[in-house]
């Protein structure tokens, strides 16, 4: 493939979120000056969660006006702005939360109030039209001082020829990506919005892994190990899939299928299995037959998917049963990270899933089914 037309795109299964204490440091502009003020007054950290979450409800009251009732002019950023300014809020609470946590403070009220208040914003955004969600223009911004950013990069890392002009811009991907294409002279870059609020080595370190991919040259770890660490936090993958749940539309599945009721059969698992205290998440058949993935579980729209091909009368239940626990089993124990690398599927899991009562027989029908 020629040079011009390369196109790179480095998707992470992770998200991105703020070092600690950065965001305290940055001015928020989503919120008023009265706002901003009422957090700050705050005595307690549940008072500046409610706050938060108090702020994030109005921004998502004024997009559903703003839909309903289209401004004669700038519909579009209105659009963007108060939905940018609702993620802000939501996110700011979950920080704090974390905070909190981490000292060991007492945030149980927060905690509460953010699980009921965030599934009453789920509903809100599910019941948004989807014809109405495409007409809103993607909310873009350059990035500041991209372009010299580039230059830097590309010219520390020796690539070869003239630099060409690059044009660096935030793009609201329903993930951590990054993107890089050449066109003539110009070098169209998109960085996933995840990376606003990142320091400025991060974002050297995105420049130096797209630049080396599409250059062939080798970027230092020094100079891509700010973003990859970025990239791996755990703050960083709960930021992901909180904007994910915004982003991502369930498919429109059905968990009864023609031989095996997904519904059922995540009760039946959740009560042998889970003491009946696994929260249930969107369970459906996938649309179309996949070839070697039997099931998967996204945290973002909190939904699971099995490969429609087993639901056939010659596929043994506990087949079916097996790979709708092991899914369960993700739902249970989240991604998390391990030294340098995400773990899926950590120690604790691997035993669990042994208490599946016909373990080996349905991995061996497994086997054969993927032949």
């Amino acid at each position: 493939m020629k040079r011009s037309a390369a196109l790179l795109l480095l998707a992470f299964t992770v998200l991105a979120a703020p070092p600690v204490g950065a965001g305290a440091q940055q001015q928020k502009d989503y919120l008023s000056a009265v706002e901003a003020d009422k957090i700050r007054d705050a005595e307690t950290v549940n008072e500046r969660i409610k706050l938060f979450l108090t702020f994030a409800d109005d921004r998502l009251k004024k997009f559903q006006y703003e839909l309903e009732h289209p401004s004669s002019n700038r519909h579009g950023d209105m659009l963007n702005s108060l939905l940018n300014a609702y993620v802000g809020c939501v996110d700011d609470a979950a920080d704090l939360i974390q905070l909190g946590l981490e000292k060991q403070d007492n945030i149980r009220q927060g905690i509460d109030l953010m699980t009921s208040r965030t599934k009453e914003f789920l509903v809100v955004l599910e019941k948004l039209s989807t014809k109405e969600m495409k007409s809103c223009r993607p909310n873009t911004s350059m990035v500041p001082g991209g372009g010299p950013l580039f230059q830097r990069m590309f010219t520390r890392l020796g690539c070869d020829g003239r630099p060409p002009r690059f044009r660096v811009e935030f793009y609201p991907y329903s993930s951590l990506v990054l993107t890089i294409r050449r066109r003539e002279e110009v070098v169209y870059v998109r960085f996933s919005d995840l990376l606003q609020r990142a320091p400025r080595a991060v974002l050297e370190g995105a420049a130096a892994l797209l630049l080396a991919r599409v250059y062939r040259r080798k970027a230092s770890r020094e100079l891509t190990e700010p973003y990859l660490e970025y990239a791996r936090s755990n703050r960083t993958r709960g930021r992901m899939n909180r904007m994910r749940r915004g982003r991502v539309r369930l498919a429109a599945t059905n968990p009864r299928g023609e031989h095996f009721d997904l519904d059922g059969l995540f009760d039946q698992l959740n009560g042998k299995y889970f003491a009946g205290q696994l929260q249930r998440p969107h369970i459906g058949w996938s649309t179309r037959s996949w070839r070697r993935q039997f099931g998967c579980y996204d945290p973002g729209p909190n939904q699971i998917l099995l490969n429609r091909r087993m639901d056939r009368p010659g596929v043994p239940a506990c087949a079916v049963e097996y790979v709708l626990f092991h899914e369960m089993l993700h739902v249970k124990h989240p991604t998390r990270r391990s030294g340098c690398s995400m773990v899926s599927h950590s120690r604790e899991f691997r035993e669990e899933e042994k208490r599946f009562a016909e373990f080996e027989r349905a991995r061996r029908i497994l086997d054969r089914l993927a032949r």
